[in-house]
């Protein structure tokens, strides 16, 4: 989560993709070296890409009240090499920490974040109680209407699914298999979308900056900021490999993050990281 950039080597160490099927329950070691408790659901505001909170059970407090604290990711850092979070908050300071309600069924916390305007009012709370600037909710014709409302729809990643993409005109271009989290810059890195065919047979799936692509809440669907002869001229995903024995074959961050510049590139974007 760091947020100075110097050489393209340390920008790269900086970044970590995981596909978000691979996501787990992650350790987070406090300031004292101790666990403080583990990461139970990591919550993107799917209108920007970006995390917004961790919802972690401590080892104390969250699950004596049966809830779990929220954590930005400004106050978390990413250890790949351990594959855990540690943070210099103390345990010992969660006490009057922002906490939603530990869901007793899967889909819970889902439906705990419906409406934009919590979202932002518990955002604030959260980076307030950390001391840490949120990220900037974005607005819709923010140009147009500089007062307008923020738009945000926070979505556990273990819900995220098969979203379909459209163009401008809502012709179909596809669905999402597969989003990939850059557990280092706390950010949706990309999509691997599945184009053309039938699907599962004959389709072609590719991976595609998140970037190029924009929530529409009203329907869960994705459009794509991209013409068709993109998809068709971008290299495809054997998916067959993909993520397993794909990403192993990419056998550290650097290839990780190279293998995403070739991503972005194909659609004429400039990695995230970079700008």
């Amino acid at each position: 989560m760091a947020e100075k950039r110097t050489t393209d080597k340390e920008e790269r160490k900086q970044t970590h993709f995981i596909p978000t099927k691979w996501l787990r329950h992650y350790d987070v070691i406090d300031g004292n070296g101790q666990l403080l408790g583990r990461v139970e659901q990591i919550i993107v505001d799917m209108s920007s890409g970006h995390v917004a909170y961790m919802l972690v059970a401590t080892e104390g407090v969250a699950r004596s009240h049966d809830k779990w604290v929220a954590m930005p990711p400004g106050v978390l850092t990413w250890e790949p090499e351990n594959v855990r979070f540690t943070t210099s908050v103390l345990s010992d300071n969660l006490g009057d920490a922002p906490t939603v309600p530990k869901p007793d069924r899967d889909d819970a916390t889902l439906q705990q974040l419906r409406d934009a305007d919590e979202h932002a009012r518990l955002l604030s709370v959260i980076s307030g109680f950390y001391s840490v600037t949120p990220f900037r909710l974005q607005t819709q014709d923010e140009e147009l209407q500089p007062a307008a409302e923020p738009v945000a729809e926070f979505v556990p990643v273990s819900h995220l699914t098969y979203y379909d993409v459209i163009n401008d005109a809502g012709e179909d271009m596809g669905q999402v298999q597969e989003f990939v989290l850059d557990m280092a810059g706390g950010q949706l890195a990309c999509v691997v979308v599945a184009f053309g065919g039938t699907l599962g047979l004959t389709d072609k799936w590719i991976a595609m900056p998140f970037d190029i692509l924009t929530w529409q809440p009203e329907t869960h669907k994705l459009k794509l900021d991209a013409p068709r002869t993109a998809l068709e001229d971008a290299p495809g995903i054997d998916k067959d490999e993909w993520p397993d024995r794909f990403l192993g074959e990419l056998s550290d961050r650097n290839e990780h993050a190279a293998w995403m510049e070739r991503v972005y590139g194909c659609f004429d974007c400039s990695p995230y990281w970079t700008c």
